[in-house]
């Protein structure tokens, strides 16, 4: 005889399974900052269970930091250099620079359209722009909350330093005799002495710690980016042929594959970090107008010269005469016109796809740096 009371028609069905819920990664995160932010508010209010913290943190901070106690000043010194490092590493690790500057140039494009709406009664426009929102409130709520990720880490390990600092001075140092020091306004300073509104041991770490963590976070600003040169590739394909630069564009004008290889690359390559989240930084005149073309969101900034002072700075950076120099560039851009004019339709001498040209014969690196990062941040 068949058994058949597994089957559906001799027993009762099974009760549904409720699916497993998702791991949350935001929510997560969202958890850990509001829990931290809290114990650092705790830590602050009950000075036992700072205490209880510092004491811990000890274990690591001392023997690294510590020096016995023979060494206060470098002990300060080295723990604000490791607080404000930290706290800017973690802050350049939730801050994605690029995609803050371009969403806050969204946002302010958005609110002088909806103002200037608004003012001229177009209640029709003001409602676009209201469901235009919906587009980039993901990426503003982003930008909102960022820094708060850095911030609840930041001021728990900040705290958790300031009072192993505290207990430092107030066991360590005192057991040792070691409370008074020299700094160069004065050539006795008492370490537990308030000044102004903090102790003079709080006041020396701020005055270490600050600047120090404003030069890391520039350094940190400026080391995230990825550099994707199409000039170091287009001399790597000359050198793999055994051709110079100028024998290597006149073959590209002949066989248009090369010139393809070489673009199709580039892009693949910006793509591939861009969407890993990294930052890319592209050289080459050409690139910007193939990044226009391709509709990748950018800003492209034109670096220009007259073309003598080009040829001098080749001149002297390449160790060739100007007049070499000046040749070169003449043939290299005369065969690039030439060429993308013939592939992609392009004229490379075409200036207004720049959102910002720069004419460096009057201006110094810095000064340059300072505009391109005006115009990205602002």
């Amino acid at each position: 005889m068949a058994d058949d009371s597994g089957s559906a028609e001799g027993g009762e069905p099974a009760a549904p399974t409720r699916p497993g819920l998702a791991f949350n990664r935001q929510s997560l995160e969202r958890f850990l900052m509001i829990f931290l932010f809290l114990l650092a508010l705790y830590a602050i209010i009950d000075q036992q269970v700072g205490t209880s913290f510092a004491t811990l943190a000890g274990s690591v901070l001392y023997p690294v930091f510590g020096f016995g106690g023979t060494l206060p000043v470098l002990t300060i010194l080295l723990l604000g250099l490791a607080t404000t490092t930290i706290g800017s590493v973690l802050r350049d690790h939730y801050t994605n620079w690029v995609k803050m500057a371009r969403t806050q140039r969204v946002i302010r494009a958005w609110s002088r359209e909806r103002m200037e709406a608004m003012r001229k009664g177009q209640q029709t426009r003001v409602q676009m722009l209201m469901e235009a929102q919906k587009g980039f409130a993901k990426d503003q709520m982003e930008m909102m909350t960022s820094p708060y990720k850095a911030t609840a880490w930041t001021m728990f390990f900040f705290i958790v330093m300031i009072v192993w600092l505290r207990l430092f001075v107030d066991t360590v140092l005192l057991d040792h005799g070691n409370q008074w020091i020299t700094v160069p306004w004065s050539t006795h300073v008492f370490l537990p002495l308030g000044v102004v509104i903090m102790p003079a041991w709080l006041l020396l770490y701020s005055l270490l710690a600050v600047p120090f963590g404003q030069i890391v976070t520039r350094i940190l600003r400026y080391i995230s980016y990825v550099l994707v040169s199409a000039g170091t590739k287009f001399r790597a394909m000359a050198k793999e042929r055994r051709m110079s630069l100028e024998a290597f564009g006149r073959a590209a004008e002949k066989d248009s594959m090369l010139d393809r290889a070489l673009d199709a690359a580039i892009l693949a390559e910006i793509r591939k970090y861009d969407a890993a989240g990294a930052n890319v930084v592209v050289d080459g005149r050409i690139q910007a107008h193939l990044l226009s073309k391709e509709r990748v969101p950018c800003i492209k900034v034109l670096i220009d010269a007259p073309l003598d002072l080009r040829a001098e700075r080749i001149s002297r950076r390449e160790k060739k005469s100007v007049e070499e120099a000046r040749r070169e560039i003449v043939a290299r851009e005369k065969s690039e016109r030439i060429r993308y004019h013939a592939i992609y339709g392009i004229d490379v001498r075409d200036t207004g796809i720049f959102d910002l040209v720069i004419d460096s014969r009057n201006r110094t690196p810095d000064e340059i740096v300072a505009m391109i990062g005006a115009r990205v941040g602002g």
